[in-house]
Formats: C-alpha cells, structure tokens, sequence
C-alpha cells in the first residue's frame, strides 16, 4: 500500500483520505476497520495504536492528539517522488545528506531529518551493505 508523506503535516492513504498531525484518536480511528491493538511504549503512559493489517503504527499526545506515526517496511511511504522502503538505505542516507546539512545519523539506530520531519528505522545499516533496507520510517509533528 502505498503511503504519501507530507512533511510536518501527516499522510495521505490513497482511496482513504488524508491523516493529520493534530487529529483526535477518534478521527484516526475512523478511517481504519480494523480495531487497534493500544501498547503501551517506553515511559509514555499514552497509549499507541498499532494497526496490524495496515502496518501503522499511531503515536499520541495528550488529549489524544496525534503527534507522530510509524510505518512499517512492507507498505511503501513516498516522500518527493522517492519510494523510501523500497530504495537501498545507503541511497536514503546520500540523498538526505544532500537535502538536509543538518541531519542525524545514529549508529545501530538510522537517521533523523529534522528538516523534513522524518526518521528511518535501520539498526543493521553498514556502509558496505549496498542490498541494506530501513526496517520502518516514522513522521512527527513540528517541535515547538
């Protein structure tokens, strides 16, 4: 399933609609049919909804606002154009260091632009491994 990524604003789901940064659970919850499982993650005492089937996972803020969404290897986030999980992460990181001068790369963890608002998922990223695919992308709100 193909997931188009608007920076700082949300995603878009082909045939669905549009998912906004700042959006209530409720609305997010609606365009799903699948129930949500809701986990508990780290030292939030906010609960997540993971979306098995669809492969989305949504991160909330209080009062049950929308904050950030998780998007797992086997749908296909788009961002300019660029298939982001099915491009080579090497390929990922080059073209962000061209986009983004401030962006950050952590070892055994992948890489964040906040340019951009998006972060790769890619423990097992290597220099050498050319065939190497980020294992999620995630997209937050602006920070304030």
């Amino acid at each position: 399933m193909e997931i188009i990524i608007h920076p700082y604003q949300g995603i878009e789901i082909p045939g669905k609609g549009r998912i906004s940064f700042g959006m209530t659970r409720k609305r997010v919850r609606s365009f799903f049919q699948e129930t949500p499982e809701e986990l508990l993650i780290g030292d939030s005492d906010i609960p997540t909804d993971s979306y098995y089937e669809v492969r989305l996972q949504f991160f909330y803020k209080k009062p049950d606002i929308l904050k950030s969404i998780v998007i797992a290897s086997d749908l296909e986030p788009i961002l300019q154009g660029k298939n982001l999980l099915r491009t080579p992460y090497q390929k990922i990181e080059a073209w962000f260091k061209e986009i983004d001068p401030s962006l950050k790369i952590e070892e055994y963890e992948g890489l964040t632009s906040d340019k951009f608002g998006i972060g790769f998922w890619a423990p097992d990223a290597d220099e050498d491994e050319v065939d190497y695919f980020a294992e999620s992308v995630y997209i937050f709100e602006k920070k304030s």
